[in-house]
């Protein structure tokens, strides 16, 4: 598997995680059940914000030489 791959199913994943999340909180604010709603917020934010924070990456270059 690719990095790139990798990093797509990634993606894909915590999308999936986040819809749920998001839907499972609409469904417990119309339970009234206010506490697991604010967790379910919680984790909706959490999911955001973990998803647009910049992932650092280092490039390393190495001569070798030559024959």
């Amino acid at each position: 598997m690719t990095m790139a791959t990798a990093q797509m199913l990634q993606a894909i994943v915590l999308l999936m995680a986040w819809v749920y999340c998001v839907v499972q909180t609409i469904r417990d604010f119309r339970r009234r059940s206010y506490l697991m709603a604010t967790v379910g917020v919680l984790f909706v934010v959490a999911i955001a914000v973990f998803v647009t924070i910049p992932i650092e990456t280092h490039a390393v270059k190495i001569d070798l030489p030559m024959r």
